[in-house]
């Protein structure tokens, strides 16, 4: 049930966020915030709420004494705050004159008796301490506290801001003017429970001024010299001020100025009175005190410094000036919400020191009491704990105040102030050490920390809270026994006198073992008294009158008494007897018999006389009988749909004609009365029946009918006086109100009855319309408590001002007496439970009994009437003090109605037949009673008295709930079993029955809803009963009654009606019509009104704003989001993660302000479309008429956005142009656009919209992108621009924010929320569900996890998706979660949860059959294909675009059909599917699952890592030996190192180039592929990602890199994009300098800067292609020029030559490895020792194998020339065998070329051209091909190896001579040692590019020298 009359709670004690109580603290003061430390090491949750936009170093020095000490220390940071701090042991009373009065110090070492001594410290320094102490993430800056509520369910905070906090504990920790006091007090006030002295303003006693100085030197201010806290306080002779000066840690001098005010004073000085700390108002005091004298330290002779000479050198925003009211606080607490600090004495003088120390100590014992609190406590429970807070605490801050006072007297003025400071001055010292050990004695520590066991001098006071070690928390045994002082003999306080009570009591109260019910039953034994009780008994049951009377009864009971003194306690079952046949159940004859077994054994027959109750078939004859109809409503004349309304009237009647909306039914405490199945539906006759019709087609048309109602609402809303015709127009629409209205009009209505002084007939009739209007779980517990508690006390006042001697009187408090039984009446069908017994409950029992007393026959059954329903609204009365005032028993049968009456006349009356048999408990109970207190006889007369009265109130009658449930027929037109009720009820002989079913008759009569037939029939009806009696037999009385109601409609009824009645009074004696005292005063339905002002202020609102209202419903409708944690942000990506603040603090800032654009930023999957979907359903939700207009546009779904953004965008919603236009013109737009990365725009909206240019429109943009999408110039695309090419630029236009990653905070909370969530059982498949405990285990343990999910949607997923994995995973024995195992299951669950779903539903037989058929074959199968196929399609037909466009009269004929078509598989599958649908459009319900099902990215990776592990194993044999390398070339070649550990090395560091060098052919490359091999193998999914990039490949490699490699390994550019966002990557880039580069690939490629790509770089790099500042291209370079060097972040190594042994083990790989078919084995094969042995054959050889790479090809050439090299000697031979070798290797390359091009199939003119090469010569045509390429390469190219060719673009240029498509070109080409990647070509090493160069520039000079030998030949 809920507790407020404004506010719906989503927050309930059985739907917590988790077990424990969240906790709203509201100030993030230093009582809040100490709050807050201590709650985070705790399970506890909690927010703090503070008001300020920042934290501001406001205020002076506050001095921190051993009380803190303790929970300082358990809170560890107790040391930090000695480091910040002085030591302050004395205080100086100063004069004028800079002399000393007396001092205050210290006599004793404080820190053996009490711990520590006192320190000196800076408020800001303190702040800051506890700020660091609580996660940023749980404080809310800028959130003014408009209002709080409170209630049985929780708490809810509305800040000004539109921003909602909801919590089950609410701490008012916000300062003297503390907003959540000030909302309590108004809610206390106005129930009359607030004590006077609290509603009284603060007394306004001094104006304090505060700051500090800069940082002084000793030679400004001597005393900084001094260790310890210089204090001086200075008291003025002649001036109303004594000010402070104390000394700092920082060297600054904190000051205080105190003004002490007079009544005059203190009101120039009221306009403070609300001004929170601040420097602006103190100035003016700064100027009138600032020549004050000081005493500074200096010595005689130095400058004498004034307060003047501190200003200074104060920071104007160090200084503030606040108005101080001392005050201490009655209420502290009530229900849910409890007061710390200056909420609960306010604003301490700060000459005693105490306001900080108080606050601090308040938040110690306040959370001591709530972590004590049990699991989902409730209510009572919390304030329990309130109140025992306050109980600890009051003395405390009494005697903080008095000590306040005290220092207060001793700086004041006047004789008081003198004699206080002479009493101080002349204290004999063992005075003032007991004075400063009782003030320094309470010293509270935190019970479920570890505590302080310091053994001191002087022991701690008693504290009761820390006793919660034993109670709640048995197994501390290592803790302490709290004792009092003293060896425990004292009881401070009064705790430990009631320690073993409140024990008993707790155990009677919730008894749990045997031992526990046998105190409950001694207690309630304990107050029974033998003879009286059960004498009173006797006679209170002989006498009962039939209408409850307790004074009356108590008169009978005494005067019994005073006669019959001698009864004795064997008539006990006498009494029960009388007690038992009080009322006779309904199956009773005429006769009755009971057996009664009395006290003593005895038995005895007791005969009863009671009226024949007869079956039904045998009932005297019914002159009249009423028929069931169907419920009655008030028609009208319809409009045509779109028509005007003419009246209110009308427009109820047309909206209760609309389709009911399939909404979720809000939440219904247990009824006790609800209507039965029988209701008879309307009938409608043609007209309305083509009206609805037409309506249910329309809904355009149904908005507006809603949206109208709502605009009614809105005008009757406004803040003026209600007047009569205004609460009949709006009472007539209170059936079709929606909830929100419905709640808004009633709580208008409440505050109007508060309001008014004399309450007019109209107004409390439109309030009970409304009442019984009201559909089930609109109405909650307060609204009715609420508007109880002012008719009551207006009840009151007003019976005691009028009486009833007047008509008038008596009328007026007939309609207040009946108010309030309809009221009662609603709160017993309700079931409304908790009336305050004290406060709500017999207060009105009092008010009504003596209403009965009543000379006004009518006024005194209204009053028996609400009497006896007050007995069924239950008060918070426990069951022991049921027991204690009328006996266990007793209390179950007159308390305990405890089923639910479902209103068919069977069940009504067999629920009052348990009223009937509860008076025959009473035997046993009196039984009970006497043996009860033969054993304990205690008591006294005024528990007697007490008792007796609790049980004649309990007594409960069957008439009250008889009558009930007839009201409840006749609402719902079943006159019938209404009728049925009144001849057959068991009570229908009592009077009271009897005259409430007339006044109900009377009731029908009079209201107008009923049709004239059954109106009339009432009349016969009421007739019948006073002719002829009908079974009744009614007396005198009830006769009057029917002539008075018959009266009353003759004078006051309508004329066809009224006429009847007239008819019927005519027959009768005009002597007994005559005799009647008045007409009986019915209360009767307000008229319809003949003016509808309301509905016409409403008509005139514009026609917009419907269509706004329309789509505001649709899209609040449409909202869905079960979890939700507030994103946090950083400004920009250079910001650090750590700094941040919620994301919606900038949203809301940004609104505020004159900004334009807001950019959200972040990764897939951050939550930025989660977010911004929250933030328009905020704004939304806010949103008033007028106000600026939120707009959600996905942009994908726009099909132009760069014009008429918004226009497209209101199309789509059904807005009409002119409608369009005029919004354009005049409304104000916050436009949040979701998605501008996967448009794929790459356009500035905000500037081809131009938006907010003249006539254009005007909005304030949100737009959200991934990061990745955006290139470093990102701002461009959205900072407004300039409108002209002369206007400024407009950075400030735009701001920007970055989602960040969860933190561990965030992660436990959303973990928190997702396990209350009812979905989480399916998860578990009927397994133990996870606690959120067990869930975060989970994520901490499983490898990688913790840090996947910071990512939101990845949280989301996994928390879905563990379970299952969990389990699969144990049950195969495997470890490890993956992503795409997660996804995997993800998918397997929802389509498994959407089978089981599409089975119990309803279907058409071919979808039924469909169904049947995918089950046979596999439905989750099926279903993973069609979404596989989908992915797949939107990829190729839309180019990832994952939105698509659906209509099937547009798209039957496409592709989309066989995923969005009618046939039914289709539409099961697409149902069963992750897919989200809105109007036409379709998508997955998140962009990575498209990609999952299209190839997750991971997959592509792994597919990606075994093509290239694959290719290093087909690549033929491997020979490697690992490399060594020196640190630079500077180094020694003797000092190298394995160039692998090196690398490894670089790979776990911080580091992030690694830059290798080496000569041409050193090995540079196959060390890059092998280093590459590695990193392959040792891959885990989810690591980093080696690739291996061959840089001349790149096209511009200075650029997008790694996008560019990744796209030409076939990546999808949208897989591109994740990997590049969630992925680090390890670049191992060969060929820098074979790429002509000259830039620092790093820098230009953006790496590791934020929002880019994350990598570690390996890059080669030739060393002769360096200069001497080579560094600089690979060394990562500063974000700007004030970042720090970043040299360590780089790392280089040069390779060196092969050694020896390394060439030895070479050749070993090499003859181990050599496959049989390698040209070198041409000859006998070799052993290692034969290539060794001829390589040494030629001088320097072995030096040349040195480089690897001529190693390689040497040992290939070697065995085919050791015949032509054997004889060579000198360099000569080693230059010829070089060549030869190089010779050899191309000849052997292309004979191989031409063997396997003469093996393989060829066409035919490529067989031609083959055969022609072979006959000319292939391989000296391959080798002067290549001679010409490599000389063109140099001549056109500059040696560049890489040549890039198009065949379009170069077929007229030299290089198609040589990568043409003629067919000889491509034979050559494909024999050369060239290779291809895509369209560039280049020799397989530069080495042979030089070769074949060198071989050209040979054959020239061959050439020219043949050319001049002939030209020598032609001269001679």
């Amino acid at each position: 049930m809920e507790i407020n009359p404004v506010v719906t709670f989503k927050h309930d004690r059985t739907v917590m966020h988790a077990k424990r109580p969240k906790v709203l603290i509201v100030g993030a003061g230093l009582g809040g915030l100490t709050l807050g430390m201590i709650l985070q090491k705790t399970n506890i949750p909690f927010e703090i709420i503070e008001r300020a936009s920042e934290v501001k170093p406001l205020g002076s020095g506050i001095a921190i004494n051993c009380t803190v000490t303790p929970a300082f220390k358990q809170c560890g940071i107790y040391d930090e705050l000695v480091s910040i701090s002085k030591a302050l042991d004395t205080l100086n009373i100063s004069n004028e004159d800079r002399g000393i009065e007396f001092v205050i110090a210290d006599n004793e070492d404080p820190t053996k008796r009490y711990g520590s001594g006192s320190r000196l410290i800076t408020r800001p320094k303190l702040y800051d301490l506890l700020w660091r102490q609580v996660p940023r993430e749980r404080i809310h800056m800028s959130k003014k506290v408009l209002s709080t509520h409170q209630g049985g369910n929780g708490v809810l905070v509305r800040c000004a801001d539109g921003s909602e906090f909801e919590g089950d504990i609410l701490v008012g920790a916000d300062g003297a003017y503390s907003a959540v006091r000030q909302n309590l007090y108004i809610q206390l006030k106005k129930a009359n429970r607030l004590p006077a002295s609290d509603a009284l303003p603060l007394p306004f006693m001094n104006v304090c001024l505060v700051g500090q100085t800069r940082p002084l030197t000793p030679n400004e201010f001597p005393d900084l010299e001094k260790v310890k806290c210089q204090f001086y306080n200075t008291l003025s002779r002649d001036t109303p001020y004594a000010w402070m000066t104390l000394t700092t840690k920082e060297n600054t001098v904190c000051f205080v100025v105190i003004q002490f005010l007079t009544s005059e004073t203190s009101r120039d000085n009221d306009a403070f009175r609300n001004s929170e700390w601040g420097s602006e108002a103190a100035q003016a005091m700064c100027d009138e005190v600032r020549h004050f004298p000081i005493i500074s330290g200096g010595g005689v002779g130095e400058k004498k410094l004034t307060l003047g000479n501190l200003f200074d050198v104060a920071p104007k925003e160090y200084m503030s000036k606040v108005m101080l009211e001392e005050k201490v606080f009655k209420t502290w607490h009530d229900c849910r919400a409890v007061l710390i600090g200056d909420g609960t004495s306010s604003s301490l003088n700060p000459s005693g020191g105490a306001g900080a120390t108080n606050a601090i100590h308040d938040a110690i014992v306040l959370a001591n009491y709530i972590h004590a609190l049990p699991d989902h406590p409730i209510a009572d429970e919390i304030e329990g704990a309130f109140k025992a807070y306050q109980e600890e605490r009051i003395e405390w801050v009494q005697s903080a105040f008095e000590t306040s006072q005290t220092f207060r007297n001793m700086v004041d003025k006047g004789a008081k102030a003198r004699i206080t400071r002479f009493v101080m001055k002349n204290l004999p010292g063992w005075i003032f050490s007991k004075f400063e050990e009782r003030m320094l004695s309470n010293r509270p520590q935190i019970y479920f920390l570890p505590l302080d066991l310091t053994e001191l001098t002087m022991k701690p006071a008693y504290q009761p809270s820390l006793n919660q070690n034993d109670l709640q928390h048995p197994n501390m045994n290592n803790s302490p026994k709290n004792t009092p002082p003293s060896g425990g003999e004292m009881t401070p306080r009064g705790k430990s006198v009631f320690s073993n009570i409140k024990t008993a009591a707790r155990k009677a109260f919730r008894p749990s073992t045997k031992e526990d019910y046998s105190v409950t039953n001694a207690v309630a034994a304990f107050h029974v008294d033998q003879t009286k009780i059960l004498n009173r008994l006797g006679r209170f049951a002989k006498d009962e009158p039939g209408i409850e009377d307790p004074q009356h009864n108590q008169g009978l009971i005494d005067g019994h008494l005073n006669s019959r003194d001698d009864v004795s306690v064997t008539s006990v079952a006498d009494a029960a007897a009388h007690l038992a046949i009080q009322e006779i159940p309904a199956h009773s004859t005429s006769s009755s018999t009971i057996t009664v077994t009395s006290s003593s054994g005895a038995t005895r027959i007791v005969h009863t006389e009671a009226a024949s109750i007869l079956p039904a078939t045998q009932q005297p004859h019914r002159a009249t009988t009423l028929q069931n109809v169907a419920k009655p409503i008030f028609r009208s004349d319809l409009p045509n749909l779109g028509g005007r309304f003419h009246s209110t009237h009308q427009l109820a009647f047309a909206h209760q004609l609309l389709p009911k909306k399939s909404l979720p039914s809000p939440p219904v405490s247990g009824l006790l009365i609800t209507a039965g199945d029988d209701v008879l539906e309307t009938i409608f006759d043609m007209a309305e029946e083509a009206w609805i019709k037409a309506v249910a087609k329309d809904s355009i048309e149904q908005g507006r009918v809603r949206w109208l109602t709502g605009q009614v609402v809105s005008q009757f809303l406004k803040p003026h006086h209600k007047d009569a015709a205004a609460v009949a127009e709006i009472v007539v629409l209170g059936a079709v109100l929606d909830r929100n209205d419905y709640r808004s009009v009633f709580s208008s209505l409440i505050d109007q009855v508060e309001r008014e002084n004399l309450l007019s007939s109209n107004l409390l009739q439109g309030l009970v319309q409304l009442l019984q209007e009201a559909p089930p779980g609109y109405l909650i517990d307060d609204d009715l408590v609420r508007i109880l508690r002012v008719l009551r006390q207006r009840l009151k006042d007003t019976y005691k001002a009028l009486g009833d001697q007047e008509q008038a009187a008596s009328d007026h408090i007939y309609i207040l007496t009946t108010t309030v039984s309809r009221v009662l009446d609603t709160m017993m069908e309700g079931n409304v439970k908790g009336l305050h017994r004290t406060e709500d409950h017999q207060p009105l029992l009092d008010i009504l009994a003596e209403l009965k007393d009543s000379s006004d026959p009518y006024l005194m059954f209204q009053a028996a009437y609400a009497w006896q329903a007050l007995q069924y609204i239950g008060d918070d009365e426990s069951p022991l003090h049921a027991v204690l005032r009328f006996g266990n028993e007793v209390a179950k049968g007159a308390l305990g109605v405890a089923s639910v009456f479902k209103f068919d006349p069977e069940n009504l009356f067999n629920g009052l037949q348990q009223l009937f048999q509860a008076a025959e408990q009473a035997i046993d109970v009196a039984k009970t009673a006497v043996e009860g207190a033969q054993a304990l006889r205690s008591g006294g007369e005024g528990l007697m008295d007490s008792m007796l009265k609790g049980f004649r109130s309990g007594a409960k009658r069957a008439w009250y709930p008889a009558l009930q449930g007839a009201r409840v027929f006749i609402r719902e037109g079943r006159l019938a079993d209404f009728q049925r009720v009144v001849y057959e009820a068991p009570c229908r002989k009592q009077r009271a029955f009897q005259e409430g079913v007339c006044q109900l008759l009377g009731e029908i009569v009079m209201d107008p809803i009923w049709s004239v037939e059954i109106r009339q029939d009432a009349i016969d009806v009421l007739s019948n009963f006073y002719r002829n009696g009908a079974g009744w037999s009614p007396d005198v009385g009830v006769e009057k009654v029917i002539l008075a109601i018959i009266r009353h409609i003759s004078e006051r009824a309508e004329q066809s009606v009224k006429a009847h009645a007239a008819e019927l009074l005519a027959g009768l004696s005009s002597d007994v019509v005559n005799d009647l005292p008045r007409s009986y005063p019915l209360m009767s339905r307000l008229s319809l009104p003949a003016t509808s002002p309301l509905l016409a202020k409403a008509l005139k609102i514009p026609s917009e704003e419907y269509d706004i209202h329309r789509l505001r419903l649709q899209r609040l409708e449409e909202y869905h989001q079960p979890v939700y944690i507030p994103p946090h942000a950083k400004d920009d990506y250079e910001a650090s993660d750590s700094v941040t603040c919620p994301l919606m603090d900038s949203v809301m800032e940004f609104l505020a302000s004159d900004r334009q654009v807001f950019l959200v930023l972040g990764d897939s999957g951050a939550g930025k479309s989660t977010f911004n979907r929250y933030l328009e359903h905020v704004l939304l939700k806010a949103y008033k008429q007028g106000d600026s207009i939120p707009l959600f546009i996905n942009l994908p779904a726009i099909e132009k956005p760069q014009k008429g953004l918004i226009s497209e965008h209101l199309q789509t919603n059904n807005f009409l142009k002119d409608d369009i236009q005029y919004l354009k013109e005049n409304r104000q737009f916050t436009v949040i656009c979701d998605s501008y990365d996967e448009s794929q725009l790459a356009i500035n909206l905000h500037s081809t919209n131009s938006f907010n240019r003249t006539g254009q429109w005007k909005t304030k943009m949100i737009i959200s992108c991934r990061s990745t999408y955006l290139s470093h110039d990102y701002r461009d695309r959205f900072q407004p621009q300039p409108i002209t090419a002369h206007s400024p630029p407009s950075p400030h236009l735009l701001q920007e924010a970055v989602i960040v990653p969860f933190s561990s905070d965030q992660i436990n909370v959303y973990v928190e929320q997702f396990v209350q969530e009812k979905e989480v059982h399916e998860l578990f498949d009927g397994r133990p569900v996870w606690s959120a405990k067990e869930y975060l285990d989970r994520l901490r343990t499983t490898p990688n996890l913790l840090e996947l999910v910071k990512n939101p949607f990845m949280l989301a997923l996994s928390l879905r998706a563990l379970p299952t994995v969990v389990r699969e995973n144990h049950l195969m024995n495997q470890d490890g979660v993956t992503r795409e195992k997660l996804y995997e299951t993800f998918i397997n669950q929802w389509l498994e949860s959407n089978k089981r779903r599409l089975r119990f539903i309803q279907l058409t037989p071919k979808e039924r059959e469909t169904l049947e058929e995918l089950l046979e074959a596999g439905f989750v199968p099926s279903a993973i294909q069609f979404l596989k196929d989908l992915a797949e399609s939107i990829y190729r037909e839309q180019g990832g675009n994952h939105i698509v466009q659906y209509v099937h009269k547009n798209d039957k004929e496409t592709w989309k059909v066989k995923f969005f078509g009618p046939d039914p598989e289709t539409k099961l599958l697409r149902d069963a599917s992750p897919l989200t649908r809105a109007g036409v459009l379709y998508r997955f319900i998140h962009r990575s699952l498209l990609e999952y099902f299209r190839g997750f990215a991971e997959q592509d990776i792994q597919q990606f890592i075994k093509s290239r592990l694959l290719h290093h194993d087909s690549s033929g044999h491997k020979v490697y030996v690992p490399p060594r390398a020196k640190n630079n070339f500077e180094k020694s070649d003797d000092d190298t190192f394995p160039l692998m550990d090196n690398v490894k090395g670089f790979l776990q560091s911080d580091r992030e180039v690694f830059l290798l060098l080496g000569d041409s052919g050193a090995g540079k490359t196959t060390f890059s592929r092998y280093l590459e091999h590695t990193l392959l193998q040792s891959y885990k999914p989810g690591g980093p990602i080696p690739l291996f990039i061959d840089l001349p490949m790149i096209d511009k490699p200075d650029q997008n890199l790694i996008p560019k490699h990744l796209a030409a390994l076939y990546f999808s550019e949208y897989i591109i994009q994740e990997v590049m966002q969630d992925r680090q990557f390890i670049l191992i880039c060969d060929g820098y300098d074979e790429s002509r580069l000259l830039t620092n690939l790093h820098c230009t490629n953006h790496f590791n800067l934020p929002g880019h790509c994350k990598v570690k770089m390996f890059i080669t790099c030739s060393s002769g292609y360096l200069n001497r500042t080579y560094r600089e291209r690979f060394q990562p370079q500063p974000i700007d020029r004030y970042s720090p060097p970043t040299g360590d972040l780089f790392q280089e190594a040069a390779l060196t030559q092969f050694s020896k042994l390394d060439i030895q083990l070479y050749v070993k790989q090499f003859v181990s490895k050599m496959p049989p078919q390698s040209p070198t084995l041409i000859h006998s094969a070799w052993e290692v020792e034969t290539y060794m042995e001829n390589l040494y054959k030629i001088p320097g050889l072995m030096g040349l194998m040195s480089n690897p790479l001529l190693l390689s090809l040497g040992l290939r050439a070697l065995p085919g020339l050791i015949d032509l090299i054997d004889p060579l000697k000198g360099s000569a031979g080693v230059v010829i065998g070089r060549l030869e070798v190089y010779n050899f290797v191309v000849t052997e390359w292309v004979e191989r070329s031409k063997v396997r091009l003469a093996a393989i199939p060829l066409s035919e003119v490529t067989i031609v051209a083959l055969d022609a090469l072979l006959d000319e010569g292939f391989t000296s045509m391959v080798i002067d091909f290549q001679k010409h390429l490599a000389r063109a390469i140099f001549l056109y190219q500059d040696g560049r190896p890489v040549v890039e060719y198009s065949h379009r673009q170069d077929k007229a240029s030299w290089k198609v001579k040589f990568f043409g498509i003629d067919v000889e070109t491509t034979l050559l080409r494909e024999a050369s040692l060239l290779v291809r990647s895509g369209n560039q070509y280049r020799f397989i090493h530069s080495t042979i590019l030089e070769y074949f160069y060198s071989l050209s520039l040979n054959d020239s000079h061959d050439s020219d020298n043949d050319e001049e030998g002939e030209d020598e030949e032609d001269e001679e």
